[in-house]
């Protein structure tokens, strides 16, 4: 069953997520929402967190609002959910994942160091689709926010990056953004002609750029349907 979910504006800064760890870690001011935490050997934290998701790689738990935390790294956790005060449920996994889209890289693939906690916005049968959002400044030092997509197919050891939006930009569209799909996705010739179809909507895939993975788990699963 396909289902997806409402982008959080939470993790910020991408570009120095393999040095997180060496990182200060700052507290979140205001509100906290109450999290549950659950580790790669099962272990279960509930409390309310109370760092923002720095280069999307530690997060941390107190007992209480405004209690001591501890910090906990992303190489140990399995997933974290947050319960904000206002809005749905926002579920985050751990992934590995790649820091730049390959397909534009003459197919080199460069896997960040550390495993990335994504937020999980897409959920199919056979693909996963994650967001990473974080604050940058274009070349004019205006602050934006940007936000990474990534789709992980099943069975994949690494989730890929395959699409940018910035919040400063309201269409990113025309024959670049098109050739960059197609490429992206030429493993799947279905999705490719998805993308030079009528069906195709520029506008509706800067609004939302999850579409796509909505066609590629449909073509996933006919070929997994005729045993491909």
């Amino acid at each position: 069953m396909k289902k997806i979910l409402t982008i959080a504006l939470a993790l910020p800064l991408f570009a120095f997520v393999h040095t997180a760890e060496a990182q200060i870690l700052s507290p979140i001011f205001g509100q906290t929402d109450k999290a549950v935490l659950t580790l790669n050997d099962g272990t279960v934290i509930e409390g309310y967190n109370r760092l923002t998701l720095d280069f999307g790689a530690v997060v941390g738990i107190s007992e209480t609002t405004n209690g001591s935390f501890k910090t906990y790294y992303s190489k140990d956790i399995k997933s974290l959910d947050l319960y904000p005060r206002k809005g749905d449920a926002i579920h985050y996994e751990t992934t590995l994942a790649t820091r730049f889209n390959s397909a534009f890289a003459g197919g080199r693939v460069s896997i960040h160091s550390i495993p990335l906690i994504l937020q999980v916005v897409f959920e199919g049968e056979n693909v996963t689709g994650y967001v990473l959002d974080m604050d940058t400044n274009d070349e004019e030092n205006t602050y934006k926010r940007t936000y990474y997509y990534y789709y992980k197919v099943k069975g994949a050891e690494f989730a890929e990056i395959y699409w940018e939006k910035d919040s400063n930009m309201l269409l990113q569209s025309g024959p670049g953004m098109k050739e960059q799909l197609k490429k992206e996705f030429g493993a799947w010739p279905e999705v490719v002609n998805w993308i030079d179809s009528k069906e195709y909507k520029p506008k509706a895939f800067t609004k939302n750029p999850l579409i796509v993975l909505e066609i590629l788990d449909t073509v996933l699963d006919k070929a997994a349907s005729a045993g491909e």
